[in-house]
């Protein structure tokens, strides 16, 4: 992991979200970034789709996570405390202003999830899975942002860091 084009790593625990603060997400690795415009970015492990076609609630389809810009604008609770972790916290992404079945969501085994292997992280039925500290980190985004986190899912670190680079120089 490389963050070439920003100012600094800064460490979880010294980490404040700040209004304008968005996510990228690295899916074909598995890691993800909070990025502050000033340059300052948060490195952190998450869970991404399974890559495989799966048959989930009814549905059947690709759960490779999708690539691409969304918005989270959707805060909701759910009662499965095993998909959506120990608060059932969902927050909805949206494309191009419509609801879509996919989200950031906590799992009951996100601890463990976040200590595999990157490449054992494909995990979900599509959505973006993250550990309770980021999730929580990613909570205090939301409220600072009224409600709309810009989120990109990016195919890989290179990508990622096009992006971060291009949020940190407003290009």
């Amino acid at each position: 992991m490389s963050v070439a084009h920003a100012q600094a790593l800064v460490p979880p625990e010294r980490w404040v979200p700040l209004r304008g603060d968005q996510v990228v997400v690295n899916r074909g690795e598995n890691w993800g970034y909070f990025v502050h415009r000033n340059g300052f970015v948060l490195h952190f492990p998450l869970a991404t789709g399974r890559q495989r076609i799966v048959h989930y609630l009814g549905r059947t389809y690709d759960a490779t996570t999708p690539l691409g810009y969304w918005e989270a604008q959707k805060h909701e609770k759910k009662g499965d405390r095993i998909t959506f972790g120990k608060t059932g916290e969902f927050w909805r992404l949206f494309r191009d202003g419509k609801p879509t079945p996919y989200g950031i969501h906590d799992v009951e085994a996100s601890e463990r999830w976040m200590q595999l292997p990157d490449d054992e992280r494909f995990k979900t039925y599509g959505c973006v899975a993250m550990g309770t500290e980021s999730i929580d980190l990613f909570r205090d985004t939301f409220e600072q942002d009224d409600h709309d986190v810009k989120v990109w899912v990016m195919a890989n670190e290179g990508e990622a860091q096009a992006k971060i680079a291009e949020i940190v120089h407003g290009t």
